[in-house]
């Protein structure tokens, strides 16, 4: 098996990072690179990708929102402090990676990580998904290539020797947004965001102005 190496990391995120709102930080997050250290064989192994499509979820103003009836013990993270990572399963087999964001007036808040292009890793993360095609392009396909499940839920994403942190890359400028997938409620929201020169080369799907 080969492991691609990252030979220079860049500076993680710090919590200011994530004291905005909610929407202004899912769209920054995108061109920054997500990465997930695992222990392989006695190695700390890194998989790593850019993270190239992301979708906002707020609070009172957005019925989608885990958070929109309030305080509970499963969306703590969301209202907790920010720069943590909020992870739950969905339709009873996909964990779903968020990270908790939110300017510091707004109770919750948080940006889901939708699809990443992987830097590092690709190997490991087609033997944890078992399949290569779409390999990371999807929420339940990035949780399930990195091996990320309800024991990572709280991880504070803006240390360096977290599980799971999130750094400096890319300034992404080509956004594109369209309103999120998978939800029944807030449907008209354009709250989903994703890389142009991505997009394209992953069929991410249309994503109309």
């Amino acid at each position: 098996m080969t492991i691609e190496p990252l030979n220079y990391i860049t500076p993680c995120l710090g919590r200011a990072f994530y004291e905005r709102d909610t929407n202004e930080v899912a769209r920054s997050l995108l061109g920054k690179i997500f990465i997930r250290r695992l222990a392989i064989n006695g190695r700390i192994m890194r998989l790593a990708g850019y993270i190239i499509e992301t979708e906002a979820y707020g609070y009172l103003d957005d019925p989608a929102s885990h958070a929109f009836k309030g305080l509970r013990t499963r969306n703590s993270i969301m209202f907790g402090e920010v720069g943590h990572l909020y992870v739950y399963f969905v339709y009873g087999k996909h964990f779903c990676a968020n990270v908790a964001a939110r300017k510091y007036d707004t109770d919750a808040g948080a940006v889901l990580i939708r699809s990443i292009l992987p830097l590092a890793g690709q190997d490991i993360m087609s033997k944890m998904r078992r399949y290569s095609k779409n390999l990371t392009i999807g929420p339940g396909r990035v949780t399930e290539a990195m091996s990320i499940t309800q024991a990572h839920n709280g991880l504070d994403v803006t240390q360096e020797t977290s599980g799971i942190s999130i750094h400096r890359g890319l300034d992404i400028d080509d956004v594109i947004t369209s309103t999120r997938i998978g939800i029944s409620r807030a449907t008209d929201k354009p709250w989903r965001y994703a890389a142009a020169r991505f997009a394209t080369i992953f069929k991410i799907g249309a994503l109309p102005e």
